[in-house]
């Protein structure tokens, strides 16, 4: 008896009663048609929270509401990336084949989307600015036009807030900045006297500053005294940055550089045992754990260079993708970051690189696995549809 009455009620005005009433259908009669046309009807809504409702309601019916895939693609570049995020979920379990057929449309147009971050890095609030310097980075060299607003952005975005807070989303966007640039590479050379400039004055974000001066490489040349300055800093992460970045642009003269990623594998500090005190405290004792995380992190962070130089036996490949079957670095991006700088080295990773890139993982470690998966493989990053909406602006 209560079908009849809520297919009647399905179709009220009442967005509301109209909802719960397919809710209802679904549920008992499996009314796919109401379902779907009253949860399409939603989509319709100006109200962000209805529109997201019914996308996360046709993604529940999974198969079901393959007649609603469609409507849903046109969310997958939605100004707003929860919503773009709930789409993709929802049509992965509706349609994944459709949403294959998206993405590779998404990657038709890269010359688009690259001129629409290039204005959001000129024009956009804080937001929108900080958002268009990770989607370059997933570009990569193909987001080359972006150098010259990357390179204002090194002085960092006015952030939306003062204090602290302020100061410490700035620096956030100068790093992200970097980032970028060192992801587009050799085309970035224009932004070295920026870059080197920053090295000099230092900071927290000191390596990904030498990051993006190795990643351009010898046209980075005249980067070589600052960063052989700062192969004496105290920080091991950033001495590792700036021998990483000399083994790049002058790889036949760093030997300086390689004795310092020498000295990082083996490096006594890193392995030092930090003890707790059962109260929230601990301290460092002078017990070694060379198995430690921080210790072999180092350790495989400066053996990719040396391999790269051919001074390493072993391929650091197999370490990789056994430190990422640990618990503690099942997620860890500086993994995946490591395989995509070994390039071509790295193929027998591609399938664990693969899994990386699914909607239902954190988009930031499914952005460094899109990337890391392009430079190792640039057809399979085709065949799987990379980078799709992780480009999107």
């Amino acid at each position: 008896m209560a079908v009849p009455e809520l297919l009647k009620t399905a179709d009220t005005t009442n967005r509301h009663v109209a909802n719960a009433a397919a809710l209802a259908l679904w549920s008992i009669d499996r009314q796919t048609n109401v379902a779907v046309r009253v949860h399409a009807r939603q989509l319709q809504q100006a109200n962000h929270t209805y529109r997201d409702l019914a996308i996360f309601y046709l993604g529940e019916m999974g198969p079901a509401a393959l007649q609603a895939a469609p409507l849903l693609e046109p969310f997958l570049r939605d100004p707003d990336s929860t919503i773009r995020e709930h789409a993709e979920k929802a049509l992965q379990a509706i349609d994944p084949r459709f949403l294959e057929s998206s993405r590779a449309r998404i990657n038709e147009g890269t010359a688009a989307n690259v001129a629409k971050v290039i204005q959001m890095l000129r024009d956009g609030d804080f937001p929108k600015k900080y958002g268009a310097l990770e989607v370059v980075q997933v570009y990569g060299p193909s987001a080359k036009l972006a150098v010259p607003e990357l390179i204002k952005a090194l002085d960092g975005f006015s952030p939306p807030t003062a204090g602290p807070l302020g100061v410490t989303a700035k620096m956030n966007s100068q790093r992200e900045a970097a980032e970028a640039l060192a992801e587009i590479g050799p085309d970035a050379a224009a932004a070295v006297p920026a870059l080197v400039a920053r090295v000099r004055i230092g900071g927290c974000f000191h390596p990904s500053f030498c990051k993006a001066l190795g990643r351009i490489g010898p046209s980075a040349e005249q980067a070589v005294p600052v960063l052989q300055e700062v192969l004496q800093d105290d920080d091991p992460s950033t001495r590792l940055a700036a021998a990483d970045a000399l083994t790049q642009i002058v790889p036949s003269q760093c030997s300086d550089a390689v004795a310092v990623l020498r000295a990082l594998q083996h490096d006594p500090k890193l392995a030092q045992v930090w003890q707790s005190d059962g109260h929230g405290s601990a301290s460092l004792t002078e017990r070694l754990d060379f198995e430690s995380p921080q210790s072999r992190m180092f350790r495989l962070r400066a053996a990719v260079p040396l391999w790269k130089l051919h001074l390493e036996s072993q391929s650091p490949v197999p370490a990789l993708l056994q430190e990422m079957g640990k618990p503690e670095s099942a997620d860890a991006i500086w993994c995946v970051e490591l395989l995509g700088d070994l390039g071509s080295d790295a193929r027998e990773a591609l399938p664990k690189l693969a899994l990386l890139v699914g909607p239902e993982k954190w988009i930031g470690l499914r952005r460094a696995a899109a990337i890391a998966i392009r430079k190792i493989n640039s057809e399979e990053a085709k065949k799987l549809s990379l980078p799709g909406m992780l480009a999107v602006p």
